[in-house]
């Protein structure tokens, strides 16, 4: 009753229903009533459905209680510790714990012992890194990542307090992990907004049906709404290519998986062409599927476009270049990951040609050819060069080299910096290299660097970690590397011609560890040619 002695007999008179926000239905793949992203953050299995009735922890309530007690703990968003990001066709010789979750983990780089997992956290977490086979894990890299790390049994042990990757190794010859972990998005979105598109309501559900033409509806309806996003929710879809209009954000949820159905136009699955002020954001997946056989296509291309945001992608078995960008500007590439799954070779990567203010951070490149290539190669287009390129704080990992400058430049090439990031590669290390044209490579700075370069079996020429090789017609001139930590298998070349000699290269403060280069029938660290005020 109210105050006034009146009876209540219409919800008007307390305030009415409350808002009841809904959303789309998490993934679940075995249909047990548990979300996959639950189920592999507290290490159960994605289709035995008979774990739902199990009880892991023994403390009487089953699994499937267990989650439907988390809803109520975290307020109908379940955030657990860590969160493992959803791996296709996970396994691999490392676990990693964090408490009673267990993380998935996948090869990637296409050299046999390179492993890959990936989560989300928040605060400080606790984990455990060990291994499943003979062998220990006995060091962890980058230093300048300030964890708490102690030696546990077989495996290390560390706490997480800030994002980045974080490289486990098995001894030198051994298995390597790198694990990313990524704090949570602050900024959450929120479907009730009015530029908000789910595109649920255009018929797209998640069971791998081609939903091309549907999802360009979609956005091309956005692209009518101030600030316009389009929702893909979670579960499999497949596309051919999709085009994102000028102002609208595509968004995966974080259990949705776009694959590609090997009929990508214009050799991309998701292309931004002569746009502006546009973006792609995940934690979703964008599936190449590159290891089925299916025709060379970028996951993402960037083309003749301005003010591209690319945030917290998850491109996994690229059939073509991860990220491709060209005749571009203003574009960012924030907290991403390029996975190259399998052996086809010449996959993945990040790939740069004529563009201008680009930034790629906290990230993570992989590829089984160039990790990153910087270009000015051609003609035309809205920028014709290639300039103010920036990465820093991103793990690359190759079977090739591990960043081209070059060979072409057509065009100049100014103003490239790398820095706080780490280069792992087969082959050779950081290539500056004008080979054709007549631009020249100008202002280019490698600082604070780990690069772990390892030879190719049979081939002397590779184990190289620097290599500025000018051959073209074009000025190659003020290049400098700055505290850089490498190993070298192979003498470093250094060498312009008469005409063209390389001006201005310096290395400061750099250590270098000689591999087999030390041993029987000794060779140089460096050999320089036509060099002039080389320090």
């Amino acid at each position: 009753r109210l105050s006034m002695g009146e009876k209540i007999d219409r919800p008007e008179q307390v305030g009415g229903y409350p808002e009841v926000v809904s959303g789309p239905a998490p993934r679940d793949t075995d249909h047990d009533g548990m979300p996959d992203d639950w189920e592999i953050a507290h290490g159960f299995g994605l289709t035995d459905a008979g774990d739902a009735i199990g009880d892991a922890d023994g403390d009487g309530y089953t699994n499937l209680e267990e989650y439907l007690q988390s809803l109520v703990d975290e307020g109908l968003t379940p955030r657990p510790e860590v969160r493992g990001i959803s791996i296709d066709r996970p396994g691999g010789p490392f676990t990693v714990r964090s408490e009673a979750s267990q993380l998935p983990i996948v090869r990637v780089g296409g050299d046999q012992r390179s492993f890959y997992a990936h989560a989300w956290f928040q605060d400080e977490v606790r984990l455990e890194v060990s291994t499943r086979s003979a062998g220990r894990v006995d060091s962890v890299y980058p230093p300048r990542i300030q964890d708490r790390v102690k030696v546990s049994g077989t495996g290390i042990e560390l706490y997480v307090a800030e994002e980045g990757a974080r490289v486990f190794d098995q001894g030198a010859n051994g298995n390597r992990l790198f694990a990313f972990f990524d704090s949570y998005p602050q900024d959450s979105l929120q479907l009730d907004d009015d530029n908000v598109i789910d595109a649920g309501r255009y018929g797209i559900v998640g069971n791998r049906d081609n939903v091309t033409h549907k999802l360009q509806a979609a956005l091309d309806a956005a692209a009518k709404v101030p600030g316009g996003v389009v929702f893909i929710p979670s579960g499999d879809l497949e596309i051919d290519t999709v085009r994102v209009p000028t102002g609208v954000m595509l968004y995966l949820a974080v259990s949705s998986v776009l694959y590609s159905s090997g009929k990508s136009t214009d050799g991309a699955m998701i292309l931004f062409d002569g746009v502006e002020n546009a973006g792609l954001s995940g934690p979703g997946v964008i599936d190449g599927r590159g290891d089925e056989g299916l025709p060379s296509a970028a996951a993402v291309a960037v083309r003749n476009a301005r003010s591209i945001v690319l945030k917290d992608l998850m491109v996994r078995n690229p059939s073509g270049p991860g990220i491709e960008i060209t005749d571009s500007r203003n574009v960012k590439i924030s907290r991403s990951k390029i996975l190259a799954v399998g052996e086809r070779q010449g996959i993945g990567g990040l790939h740069f040609n004529r563009c201008e203010s680009v930034i790629c951070e906290r990230s993570f490149i992989s590829g089984t050819g160039i990790g990153i290539s910087i270009q000015a190669s051609g003609s035309g287009g809205a920028v014709g060069r290639t300039r103010a390129i920036s990465v820093h704080e991103t793990t690359v990992l190759s079977t090739g080299l591990g960043i081209s400058i070059g060979p072409h430049s057509d065009q100049p090439i100014q103003d490239v910096v790398v820095r706080d990031s780490d280069l792992i590669c087969s082959g050779q290390g950081i290539s500056i290299a004008a080979r054709h044209g007549a631009g020249g490579i100008e202002d280019v700075v490698f600082k604070d660097l780990t690069l772990d370069v390892r030879p190719v079996a049979g081939d002397p020429e590779t184990g190289r970690p620097f290599c500025v090789l000018n051959r073209s017609e074009g000025p190659l001139r003020h290049v400098l590397f700055e505290r850089v930590r490498a190993n070298a298998w192979a003498t470093s070349d250094i060498a312009g011609s008469s005409s063209w000699p390389i001006e201005d290269v310096r290395f400061w403060g750099v250590e270098l560890t000689a591999g087999d280069i030390a041993r029987s029938d000794p060779q140089p660290l460096f050999r320089l040619r036509q060099v002039r005020r080389p320090q």
